[in-house]
């Protein structure tokens, strides 16, 4: 009896152990699974999302690794890298896949996707690059939280949760943007600047954002023709000065604006007498103002 007693004393024993044991290993389970969790729903997972060519005016293309060819309307960017160029005198409009709004693209424009995701809250996050040219977005509101809208350039970051807003990046970089209503975040060295409805600011690669300041929409110009003679040859040199904001082309060739507004452009002749050159400024929001200049 005493035997009998001792051995159901020591299975009892052994199977509290067991159970002790499993409930443990279960308890650590679901709190992995807990923290899993937790982790997953800060992950962004790509999906079938898109930005879609819904215009089309001039010699616009369509290129990623294995593509390059003529857009197409309802031709897709879907992966990261896809991108629509636009030529000189030529535009391009894209939808977001969401319905969320449209990117104007310009002339001598290039627009990349650098990632299109949802998040497990199904927010919609869009990243595009643009590297050089003019883009205007216009972008409702989100309902979603965790929705974004970011335009990455070579100098800085714009973030939106609904507007509309013009990004200008220039040859060396430099970006201004103008905010037509809405606001616009602006991100550069660790330094977060933002630009309200009616106000723009300009960001030069590796420095902060500026502080915003007023839309002037001022298309007038300030210039002086320079004069040389060189060995019998003559040369034309067109300084001028702008509104920092606005792009200056001459004879259909955009031109260096720097971060004063001041721009120098040696013009070609073939007459030792007189030239004849046609000076175009552009304001953020569109507006644009010809100069024709008889230079003798």
């Amino acid at each position: 009896m005493s035997n009998s007693l001792t051995r159901q004393r020591f299975w009892n024993k052994k199977f509290l152990g067991v159970l002790c044991y499993s409930s443990a290993a279960c308890i650590l389970v679901l709190c992995g699974k807990v923290e899993l969790s937790s982790a997953q729903s800060q992950v962004q997972v790509k999906t079938n999302r898109y930005l879609q060519v819904e215009q089309i005016q001039g010699n616009v293309f369509f290129r990623n690794q294995n593509t390059n060819r003529p857009a197409r309307k309802g031709d897709r960017l879907t992966n990261i890298g896809d991108e629509i160029v636009t030529s000189g005198q030529s535009t391009a409009v894209l939808s977001v896949d969401t319905g969320v709004g449209f990117v104007n693209v310009a002339e001598q424009t290039t627009v990349r996707i650098n990632s299109l995701q949802i998040s497990n809250d199904n927010g919609r996050i869009t990243n595009l690059l643009v590297p050089r040219g003019i883009v205007r977005l216009r972008i409702r509101r989100f309902t979603n939280p965790s929705s974004r809208f970011d335009i990455q350039t070579p100098a800085v970051i714009t973030g939106v949760r609904g507007t509309e807003y013009v990004v200008n990046v220039k040859n060396d970089g430099r970006t201004v943007l103008a905010t037509l209503d809405g606001a616009v975040n602006t991100s550069a060295q660790n330094i977060d600047v933002l630009v309200n409805k009616g106000f723009q600011n300009q960001t030069i690669v590796g420095e902060p954002p500026s502080q915003p300041v007023p839309i002037q929409d001022n298309t007038d110009i300030d210039y002086q023709v320079i004069k040389l003679f060189e060995n019998g040859e003559r040369q034309v040199i067109l300084v001028g000065n702008v509104d920092f904001a606005n792009t200056v082309s001459i004879d259909g060739v955009a031109q260096n604006v720097d971060r004063d507004g001041q721009f120098r452009a040696v013009l070609t002749t073939n007459s030792i007498y007189r030239a004849e050159i046609q000076v175009i400024v552009t304001s953020p929001s569109g507006k644009q103002r010809t100069y024709d200049l008889v230079i003798y």
